[in-house]
């Protein structure tokens, strides 16, 4: 690890007296097209999630244990980053008249939706949150607090048990039940009752447990699913990435070059904060990071920077990266986070 980091540092020397546009050019030059064998290949190489049982474990331990284990991938990912790709196209559905601009969120439903892209989710999704590492405000990975929600999603992606949807009516009454065993079931405490069959409500589901925050740290609904508010990237194409918890950018464009570019194609380049599997399905969700992302031309030019340079610039105080990174660290974070704080 020591290696790692000297390399790191070393990389990172060299690239800081680069302008913005500069880091994210030769980011945008090197990201990889994300298709779903470089997700799988992601997922087969960081930190599988976790939830073996031992009959030994009490029922905290085992939720640490797969909490644990979700939050040492997301680590793995920001110790050697990846930068990947999702080319997407212009639609008259993606231009707002009011603000005389298009607004683009990188969220692939919501591309799927406007006609931007055209990749079935039955093969991955893409989210973006700058919230997977909840109230964390420094890049010192060692001091990071992790949104246990999000963790929770990912811990409970890996159960290849679907929790039906009869159970879940049913909780607590005469004739529910309960398919998975209890070590389980801890798993998906509080509102979250874990993946179906259905990949359209598993994307619901997930996008769900990333919410928006304002300053007063009210929690605000923020997902496709019906109970809660649809989905308005053009609100948040005007913030910075501290002010949502979805990347999203902004072209501006008046009506006459509106028209001229209607089918261009763009880029969204992006660190993954996360990648994953819903057993139940086989489908892959991976989670980009809001402030690792940039927005190019065909050309990889980029055009809007969202929260300055795309590379990130993590490190580690800890002796030993693979030694102190335990469960034993992570735990006090993970109890002492609600997974509704501010960012």
């Amino acid at each position: 690890m020591k290696n790692k980091m000297i390399i790191l540092l070393a990389v990172l020397s060299l690239t800081a007296c680069k302008s913005t546009y500069d880091v994210n050019r030769e980011a945008a030059l090197a990201a990889k097209p994300i298709t779903n064998a470089v997700v799988q290949d992601i997922i087969d190489n960081t930190t599988p999630i976790n939830i073996e049982e031992d009959q030994f474990q009490g029922e905290q331990e085992y939720v640490d244990q797969a909490l644990y284990s979700a939050a040492r991938q997301i680590i793995d990912l920001q110790m050697e980053p990846r930068y990947l790709s999702l080319e997407v196209t212009l639609t008259p559905e993606m231009y707002n008249g009011d603000y005389n601009g298009f607004s683009i969120a990188l969220d692939s439903q919501w591309l799927l939706e406007k006609g931007a892209i055209d990749k079935p989710l039955e093969d991955f999704a893409i989210l973006s949150t700058n919230n997977l590492y909840n109230s964390h405000t420094s890049d010192d990975i060692y001091y990071s607090k992790y949104n246990r929600q999000i963790l929770r999603g990912m811990a409970v992606a890996a159960i290849d048990t679907p929790i039906s949807d009869l159970y879940a009516q049913t909780r607590g009454m005469r004739g529910g039940k309960n398919p998975l065993t209890e070590k389980q079931r801890k798993l998906t405490w509080l509102d979250f009752m874990g993946f179906t069959d259905d990949v359209e409500k598993n994307v619901y589901l997930m996008s769900s447990l990333i919410t928006q925050h304002n300053r007063y740290g009210r929690s605000v609904g923020f997902s496709h699913h019906k109970a809660r508010p649809k989905f308005d990237p053009v609100q948040n194409a005007r913030k910075s990435y501290a002010d949502t918890k979805r990347a999203a950018t902004f072209i501006k464009a008046d009506a006459e070059q509106a028209r001229k570019m209607i089918g261009n194609k763009y880029y969204f380049v992006f660190v993954p904060g996360a990648a994953f599997e819903i057993k139940t399905t086989g489908q892959k969700i991976v989670i980009a990071q809001t402030k690792y992302t940039t927005f190019t031309d065909e050309n990889f030019q980029p055009i809007r920077l969202n929260g300055g340079k795309i590379k990130p610039s993590y490190s580690w105080t800890g002796r030993n990266y693979e030694e102190d990174f335990t469960a034993e660290h992570t735990k006090a974070f993970i109890k002492a986070d609600t997974g509704d704080e501010p960012f």
